[in-house]
């Protein structure tokens, strides 16, 4: 809970924007008697789930304030045909675009972003013809809303999200992009049909482990799995 009530006091998300236009926590998060008790209880205990759960709203919970949609078109009209508060999707959920406590993604750059183009020509492989869950927007926006993937719009963003010194991060990816553009990756060899700059927002982070399951190809083995000769 700390990082939420860290984020409504300081920082660029949107609760910290509400904190400055003097809406309070229980402006938007109005509970009964029975959720304040529940809610006092998991203050106490700090036992708020890690993160805690994502409430959701419908889109009258932010037109109490927001109330004027033509002017929010006209605002974000940038006359490049594209406009996140006129979509061609149709009406689109607030929430689908605002995070009060995380970083917010424009909805649109679930599709207009580099990988859904640029990962399929990399033909990821195993035992068979395999696509990430990673690559599918609807399931990686689901672990971006439990938590497990972070994403954001700056690279300082994303390295605070995932609590790492942002000068690393950012001379990591330079060295990436500087390989990647060369085509050949010095490090790992990965393939160059691999090889991608990371320069284009959103940006996306994960904390992933590797386990070995199976062996693949190897020494030739005779039946009694010693080498052959």
């Amino acid at each position: 809970m700390d990082s939420h009530v860290e984020g409504y006091n300081q920082g660029e998300l949107l609760s910290n924007k509400h904190k400055a236009a003097h809406v309070d926590c229980i402006d938007c998060h109005e509970n009964g008697i029975e959720d304040k008790v529940k809610e006092t209880i998991w203050y106490v205990t700090d036992d708020f789930g890690d993160p805690p759960a994502k409430r959701h709203f419908d889109n009258k919970m932010c037109t109490k304030c927001h109330s004027d949609m033509d002017a929010l078109v006209a605002k974000t009209d940038k006359g490049s045909g594209v406009n996140p508060h006129n979509s061609h999707l149709g009406d689109l959920t607030c929430s689908d675009c605002h995070k009060m406590h995380n970083q917010s993604k424009a909805a649109c750059q679930n599709c207009h972003s580099k990988w859904p183009t640029e990962a399929p020509a990399m033909h990821q492989t195993a035992c068979k013809s395999l696509k990430s869950i990673y690559h599918d927007s609807k399931r990686l926006q689901k672990l971006i809303d439990d938590g497990v993937v972070k994403s954001a719009d700056s690279l300082k963003e994303l390295a605070r999200q995932m609590n790492l010194p942002y000068e690393k991060v950012k001379a990591e990816v330079e060295r990436y992009n500087e390989m990647a553009r060369k085509g050949f990756d010095d490090d790992f060899y990965k393939r160059k049909e691999c090889l991608t700059t990371i320069e284009k927002p959103p940006f996306y982070a994960a904390h992933i482990s590797i386990a070995l399951l199976v062996t693949l190809g190897g020494l030739k083995s005779a039946a009694q799995i010693s080498k052959a000769s």
